[in-house]
């Protein structure tokens, strides 16, 4: 149910993000800053603690993503003012298992909207 009403918040309802066809890279694809990204963490309400945020394993994400963790990493249209973006983020404990499908819907000027992930978290 909580996927559907990320997916309804973009106006993404009868697919699936991952069998949209990406869009080229260029000058009008989403502007997607930290900030942008931290306003969404701590001003939405979500599930995560503070204390959460601060763990280190939650810092160790962008070692992780510029380490070669991160593949198909794809920017898919859903409007002229929103995007998806895409990747596939492989376990850095479990090789063998299938990757996880993390997307980040944004509007052109980087606001994140919402995300999703398929782990456990969601």
């Amino acid at each position: 149910a909580r996927y559907v009403k990320k997916l309804a918040l973009i106006g993404v309802l009868a697919s699936d993000p991952y069998e949209m066809e990406p869009c080229g890279v260029g000058d009008d694809d989403p502007k997607v800053t930290y900030p942008d990204i931290f306003y969404h963490l701590f001003n939405t309400p979500i599930r995560f603690t503070h204390e959460g945020l601060k763990a280190y394993k939650s810092l160790d994400a962008y070692k992780l993503s510029t380490a070669g963790w991160l593949a198909n990493f794809s920017i898919h249209s859903v409007s002229d003012e929103k995007f998806l973006l895409t990747a596939k983020m492989r376990y850095s404990q479990s090789v063998s298992s299938p990757p996880l499908l993390p997307w980040v819907a944004v509007e052109k000027d980087g606001i994140v909207i919402c995300e999703h992930c398929t782990c456990k978290a969601g």
